[in-house]
């Protein structure tokens, strides 16, 4: 088994996680529609952390040529693929009995991690990058992580205001 194969089911699985995190996420608001209270942010950001997990297993293949691998270079991909599941299982609570769901509350509560973790996740998407190339990356990828660093809030108030045309 070539080492790019070895590795890249353990990122596979870390990243796949945090896909069904999010989608479960997801369905559990649908399941609780009726006592959901929408907040344009939180969407925002859960679709975003859906795009870094599939964009992250993406990046991930342009590695498969590189012959030589060293736990370093190891442990940047695993904390990368495991920042972008954090984001994941942050976005959205889990909707308990019959409580509402104040996706609002939520965001304002956890949205301390949500920052340092998006640009942990960035940051070690260029360090990948660099020790897997000794490149940086291409502008497509920059201008993901750029945007990704984006809070939802800043996001959502640039569509408001027109910053963002739909």
């Amino acid at each position: 088994m070539e080492s790019f194969n070895y590795l890249s089911v353990l990122i596979s699985i870390i990243l796949g996680l945090a896909i069904a995190q999010a989608l479960q996420g997801v369905r559990g608001l649908i399941l609780a529609r009726r006592k959901v209270k929408l907040y344009a942010p939180t969407v925002i950001w859960t679709g975003m952390a859906l795009l870094l997990a599939i964009q992250g297993w993406w990046a991930a293949f342009s590695m498969h040529e590189q012959a030589t691998w060293n736990f370093l270079g190891l442990l940047v991909i695993v904390l990368q693929a495991i920042s972008v599941y954090m984001i994941a299982a942050l976005v959205l609570p889990d909707p308990k009995d019959d409580t509402v769901v104040d996706l609002r509350a939520h965001y304002f509560a956890h949205r301390h991690w949500f920052l340092p973790l998006s640009s942990g996740a960035s940051s070690l998407a260029y360090r990948r990058s660099w020790y897997s190339t000794a490149a940086f990356p291409g502008r497509s990828t920059a201008a993901f992580n750029l945007l990704s660093d984006s809070s939802p809030s800043e996001l959502s108030s640039c569509a408001r205001n027109g910053f963002i045309k739909s």
